[in-house]
């Protein structure tokens, strides 16, 4: 490889500005690419010798570098999310067991917090995303998957009785240029995915 940048006449090293990127120069002025550790702190260059920030997936693992290329660890507050972090800088996810609690991230990382269904069964997580063994489950739980026999005219009328005024002319360009179009095709979609059509609030949609 060959020096990015020369400074004075002389071959530039280290941390250096160009154009809209930081980027690292070894004592030979050779750049540099991949995982770079200073000190304790890692940072990420990637092919071209940018350094980078936010969430980067490397290989198959999620990691977050903050907006000076640090690589965090740990509990980090992201976004409006928590996330956990391993020692490596990985991304967490599944169950884990942290200063004597437990907690749960989902496959995207995000912390648990409330009802949450894992491998068949219910379970409580505290506003701090701790598990509390032994919640009774609320009778009041409504399961939105699964079959359900409710037709379009019946979804229908308890939009019209919403006192909402359906957008005729902006989805009848999708096909649905009445209510109860809209609601065969909310019914066909839900039914893909399993999912209950009578618990989509066509009111919001």
């Amino acid at each position: 490889m060959v020096p990015l940048a020369y400074k004075n006449g002389s071959r530039a090293t280290g941390w250096q500005w160009v154009d809209t990127a930081w980027y690292y120069l070894d004592g030979s002025g050779v750049m540099q690419t991949g995982w770079l550790k200073q000190g304790n702190t890692w940072y990420y260059l990637n092919s071209s010798g940018a350094m980078q920030t936010g969430w980067q997936q490397i290989g198959n693992v999620w990691y977050y570098l903050n907006d000076s290329g640090e690589m965090l660890t740990g509990w980090q507050w992201i976004g409006s999310e928590w996330y956990y972090l391993n020692s490596s800088g990985a991304m967490h996810t599944g169950w884990l067991n942290h200063s004597g609690n437990r907690y749960y991230l989902q496959s995207n990382g995000v912390m648990t917090r409330g009802w949450y269904y894992i491998s068949g069964e219910w379970m409580y997580f505290n506003t701090s995303g701790v598990l509390i063994e032994g919640q009774a489950l609320p009778t009041d739980l409504y399961a939105i998957s699964g079959t359900s026999d409710v037709t379009a005219a019946q979804m229908a009328e308890r939009f019209e009785k919403s006192g909402f005024t359906y957008p005729a002319e902006a989805l009848s360009k999708g096909g649905a240029d009445t209510i109860e179009k809209f609601c065969e095709i909310v019914i066909s979609e839900a039914m893909k995915e399993n999912i209950k059509p009578e618990g989509c609030s066509l009111a919001e949609m």
